[in-house]
């Protein structure tokens, strides 16, 4: 390497020095090019990035930012695709570990629950009491009970191999081998365009251009990348695994509140006194309190009308009083009668300015 390239090299952080190295030298072909070491030291050092990016991630969508450009179109749909079958996985493991924890209790699961078919028979045989409708019933019975123990074992069976299946799928040491050919077919199908120019120095020190050569850089981000499957992997089942978590716990508390709704309905069921009693019994222990009658005058509910005193007058009604007092004293001076019709053909008629009556 030169001068230049080892002050470039020192310049960034030591972590990085060794993959700039390696990266240098594959590019830069001098003397001591593709040296063995140095490609080791790079491939390990990209691999302890992106290792570090994938755990850093907290979603799918995160993870797909980790994948190196070239790559990331194809393996995003790899990682979806993973993602779903990770849901999948942690579904089923909670439907099992709910009908299991059920069964060991002794509780058989709501979904679980059968209904034996009903056999009619007469009553004067079914209440006989006979030694035969007796084992009848009874081996009847349990029949039915032994239905419903066998089909819930069954059924929880199931389940655990629906969740081994799951399980074997989604291992991560097995998806080591479909995420490194997905790798592959893909460096394979944009090599030709990871074709950089190389450089030699001549006798004279001088850098002169060489032939066209695939990156190597290129070359050593597909081996990386191809390696580290289980990794995005293993990432993807803890994200969906928390997810999830999250999700139980909401379920069992809607259970919790569920569960405590119906203790306290059933307390307000229980012998006593109702709830309207209570309720009333309050409110009239408040209108005492307030002085107000619980007999119950209905009051309006709408604007209220101001009240007068009787006992006193207002000065208008006092001025209409007197004045109707001295109308009666003096009925002469009061107002006269409107007339009738009669009198009014007797009544002269108007004059007009001149002095002569109107034309008939």
């Amino acid at each position: 390497m030169t001068s230049s390239s080892h002050a470039f090299a020192r310049a960034l952080s030591p972590h990085l020095e060794g993959i700039t190295s390696a990266i240098i030298s594959n590019t830069m072909l001098t003397g001591n090019a593709n040296d063995e070491p140095n490609h080791t030291v790079a491939c390990n050092e990209l691999i302890r990035s992106l290792h570090q990016r994938v755990s850093s991630a907290r979603s799918v969508e995160a993870l797909v930012e980790c994948v190196y450009p070239d790559y990331r179109a194809e393996v995003k749909v790899w990682l979806f695709e993973y993602s779903a079958w990770a849901d999948k996985l942690e579904s089923t493991r909670s439907v099992h570990q709910r009908m299991a924890t059920s069964v060991a209790r002794g509780d058989t699961p709501q979904r679980l629950r059968t209904k034996a078919p009903e056999v009619q028979f007469t009553t004067d045989f079914r209440d006989s009491g006979t030694e035969a409708s007796t084992k009848a019933l009874h081996d009847l019975s349990d029949a039915a009970n032994t239905f419903q123990d066998t089909f819930t074992r069954v059924v929880v069976a199931a389940k655990k191999a629906e969740l081994d299946f799951w399980v074997d799928r989604t291992a991560p040491t097995s998806m080591s081998e479909p995420f490194r050919l997905l790798v592959e077919n893909t460096y394979d199908s944009k090599k030709k365009m990871f074709k950089i120019p190389t450089f030699l120095s001549n006798e004279d020190g001088h850098p002169t251009l060489g032939a066209f050569v695939y990156s190597p850089q290129k070359e050593m981000e597909a081996k990386v990348l191809s390696t580290c499957g289980p990794i995005f992997a293993s990432q993807i089942l803890d994200i969906v695994a928390a997810r999830h978590r999250v999700l139980n716990k909401k379920v069992e508390k809607k259970r919790e509140v569920a569960e405590k709704a119906d203790v306290e309905m059933a307390d307000a069921t229980k012998p006593g006194p109702s709830i309207q009693s209570l309720v009333d019994r309050a409110i009239n222990a408040r209108l005492k309190n307030l002085s107000v009658s619980s007999g119950g005058k209905k009051t309006s509910s709408g604007p209220s009308t101001p009240k007068t005193n009787p006992g006193k007058n207002t000065p208008a009604q006092k001025a209409a009083q007197s004045k109707k007092a001295q109308q009666k004293k003096a009925p002469g001076k009061g107002p006269r009668p409107k007339a009738s019709g009669s009198n009014k053909a007797a009544q002269p008629k108007p004059k007009d300015r001149k002095g002569k009556g109107k034309a008939k």
